[in-house]
């Protein structure tokens, strides 16, 4: 019995680089140039190529010094913030806060601030599918309702989380 060849094509090395891109196998194997729009689900399904993904995966991490606590600290930042944190009211009155006495989690949560005919719209990330990938990467899949919602807590601190 001969050994079976386990190298990657030149093709598939393309496919695993460009999937890593945006996570999209579809568009990453029309970017590796294959015709079928179904050969990228193929392709990541190769325990070959999903493990060269992993590889590339934990490789692009390294360059970004991103470290799992980074990941967990930004989405736990998402997960508990309200919208309390950034304004106060008094009287009937809305007033945002400082932002320059936000906290780096704040900060973290905030998706966007727009200012419209002197109306400010702070916008945040939604916290239902970081919620839903807290739980899972915390085993806590059984904590998802019928209803979509998770149950998630939290104790202490934030920094807690960091490295």
């Amino acid at each position: 019995m001969g050994k079976k060849n386990t190298a990657l094509t030149q093709k598939q090395q393309a496919f695993c680089r460009e999937y890593v891109v945006d996570y999209n196998a579809t568009r990453a194997a029309a970017r590796a140039g294959y015709k079928d729009p179904n050969k990228g689900r193929q392709l990541a399904a190769n325990p070959r190529i999903a493990e060269q993904i992993r590889a590339l995966t934990r490789q692009n991490a390294r360059k970004l010094e991103l470290h799992a606590a980074d990941v967990m600290q930004q989405m736990a930042a998402i997960a508990t913030a309200s919208p309390a944190d950034y304004v106060s009211v008094q009287d009937g009155q809305y007033t945002v806060n400082d932002t320059s006495q936000w906290t780096p989690a704040q900060k973290m949560a905030v998706k966007g601030i727009r200012c419209r005919d002197g109306v400010v719209e702070i916008e945040l990330y939604n916290k239902l599918p970081v919620l839903e990938k807290l739980a899972k990467w915390l085993g806590m899949e059984d904590a998802s309702q019928a209803d979509g919602t998770v149950e998630v807590t939290f104790e202490g601190e934030l920094e807690q989380w960091s490295r």
